[in-house]
């Protein structure tokens, strides 16, 4: 009958949570990153349509010549 190091266990509980705690720091990093792209791109689309109203008001009906 073989019998097994307690350092052995040990170190196969340190490896799995390293991988847990990696695991979980790089989701939010990728969560982190996907909702700055989503505020840039949101601020794109608020912009767009400020010009969009400008030139609406400035070209458009609401300025009489």
């Amino acid at each position: 009958m073989e019998t097994f190091e307690p350092d052995f266990f040990a170190s196969l509980k340190a490896t799995q949570q390293a991988m847990v705690y990696c695991a979980q720091s790089c989701q939010g990093h990728i969560h982190s990153k996907v909702s700055k792209v989503t505020e840039m791109s949101l601020a794109q689309a608020d912009r767009r349509d400020q010009k969009r109203e400008l030139t609406y008001i400035t070209k458009g009906d609401l300025c009489p010549d």
